[in-house]
């Protein structure tokens, strides 16, 4: 079993798919400078897109719930 979730971009939008144990509230990207660039809530949908805009690069896509967070590279 996979515990990560899956965030990749896809079409202009950032995909992000987690299984039924995962529960993340939030998602948040950020440049490589660390600068906030895009921030939502998430809802318990196993598959979510997110429209993001006309824009391209390397960014870090971080997902955070009550007791955990994860953090993926994603180029768009």
């Amino acid at each position: 079993i996979n515990n990560r979730a899956q965030v990749y971009a896809a079409h202009g939008q950032l995909v992000v798919r987690v299984n039924e144990y995962q529960k993340f509230e939030n998602i948040q990207i950020f440049d490589l400078a660390g600068k906030l660039f895009f921030e939502s809530s998430i809802n318990s949908e196993s598959l979510q897109s997110f429209e993001i805009g006309n824009t391209s690069g390397v960014f870090l896509v971080q997902l955070k719930g009550q007791n955990k967070s994860e953090t993926h590279k994603v180029i768009l």
